[in-house]
């Protein structure tokens, strides 16, 4: 949800700014951005620290006051944080025999833990590659179906908004429908999509061509932050083992950012050229 926060804002600001055709056009945007680490400096210096790793490095008073923070008030009834920290310290120390001690980027590489970190490494890897780039593209293809530069933007406003539903929805269908199914359903209904989209941009000459695709974009971004981009984060959290998950995630995101690279480009060069 803060990413398609983030990306309708950033197409809100930039439709603000399309009439400007000095250079502040691009550096007012580019300077905005900024704006977010402080919110974002003050939010990570008073969050409290994970119980995970308190109890990991044997601070378990730290640990029950930090997991005292991140529970709410209104469950205390319901909640005895005696026994939650007597799980997380069974949990680790299940863990430890299973796996040994070892708790560095090489442990991430051996036995089963291999086995989380291609998992996550892959589930991040897809987000990448399941053509979600084209998106970033959404304005162009409407230009290029005739409508005016302001309608262009106003259309790819509409298909984040979209996204948000879409994001909303997924709370209410993950825990009822499962990770994997609407992951996998996800995927197999993006694909679907961009088999259709690529036939008609090979096919369909001329702003319907342009029009179709641009409408395909809208629903590939509707069915992406319904099932593969939520589920991602899900997946990724969940899949590596307690002491090694950190190291995952960082792991499985640079992954994820290599391919982004890759795919940005081509995705960009074939557009620009175009354009």
């Amino acid at each position: 949800m803060c990413w398609l926060i983030g990306q309708i804002l950033a197409v809100g600001i930039l439709r603000g700014f399309i009439h400007i055709r000095s250079e502040w056009s691009y550096r007012i945007p580019f300077g905005l951005q900024w704006a977010f680490a402080v919110p974002i400096l003050m939010g990570v210096l008073f969050a409290p620290d994970s119980p995970w790793w308190l109890v990991r490095n044997g601070k378990y008073d730290a640990a029950k006051k930090s997991l005292l923070r991140l529970t709410s008030r209104k469950s205390g009834q319901q909640f005895n944080v005696d026994e939650a920290i007597s799980m997380l310290r069974h949990t680790n120390e299940v863990e430890m025999y299973l796996n040994t001690k070892g708790m560095s980027y090489l442990d991430c590489f051996k036995g089963t833990n291999l086995r989380r970190t291609e998992i996550a490494s892959m589930v991040w890897a897809t987000q990448a590659l399941c053509g979600l780039s084209l998106t970033g593209w959404a304005a162009y293809y409407y230009e290029q179906a005739g409508f005016s530069v302001n309608n262009a933007f106003n259309l790819s406003i509409g298909m984040y908004a979209l996204g948000i539903f879409g994001g909303i929805l997924s709370w209410i269908l993950l825990p009822r429908v499962g990770r994997r199914r609407l992951y996998l359903v996800g995927l197999i209904i993006m694909q679907l999509i961009l088999i259709a989209g690529g036939t008609v941009g090979a096919t369909v000459v001329g702003d319907s061509g342009s029009w179709a695709v641009g409408s395909l974009l809208i629903a590939l971004t509707g069915i992406y932050d319904v099932t593969v981009g939520p589920v991602c984060y899900v997946l990724v959290a969940e899949i590596p083992s307690t002491r090694l998950r950190v190291k995952t995630v960082v792991l499985a995101r640079v992954v994820y950012n290599v391919v982004s690279l890759i795919t940005n480009i081509l995705t960009g060069m074939p557009c620009l050229l175009l354009y």
